[in-house]
């Protein structure tokens, strides 16, 4: 599997730190693109269509600033594997919803809305290394609203 990481700053190798743990039982590559080139060990790319043309990533992680992540999408209307972008997923007047419009080929998409510092990830992280627990899936709820829908039962339960 070919994992594209666009945008390899703080986030980026957040993302290729969670994907290594996951890469003992599988066979993961890893690539970049990036405004500049980094001391790093991954092959870095000098643009988004030249990785895709010779890496051919089946997942691609966009993880730039908050207000490239439009026009990341927008190089992306050919491609047809999975991708995950990190939140936001767009800044007021990106013109996002003609942009997601024409991601029609892709296989998938998540947008992650885990917040980075909270105590719920550092105690998620910290378990699953402890208990050397294999991540499949993990979701939050967050904020104040949705503790409201839940039914009285459960919100008393807390």
């Amino acid at each position: 599997m070919n994992i594209l990481i666009i945008g390899l700053g703080y986030a980026g190798n957040r993302f290729y730190s969670a994907f290594k743990l996951i890469a003992q039982a599988d066979k993961i590559n890893f690539a970049y693109v990036n405004r500049t080139k980094i001391n790093h060990e991954l092959p870095c790319y000098e643009n988004i269509q030249d990785a895709l043309d010779k890496f051919k990533p089946e997942i691609i992680v966009i993880s730039t600033t908050d207000n490239q992540h439009v026009s990341v999408m927008k190089s992306l209307t050919q491609y047809n594997g999975f991708i995950i972008c990190e939140k936001p997923l767009a800044t007021p007047g990106d013109g996002w919803q003609v942009t997601c419009s024409d991601l029609k080929n892709i296989s998938g998409f998540a947008l992650d809305l885990v917040e980075r510092y909270s105590f719920a990830t550092i105690t998620l992280k910290s378990m699953i290394i402890e208990r050397k627990w294999s991540l499949v899936r993990a979701n939050f709820i967050w904020g104040e609203k949705s503790y409201q829908r839940l039914p009285t039962d459960v919100r008393r339960n807390k």
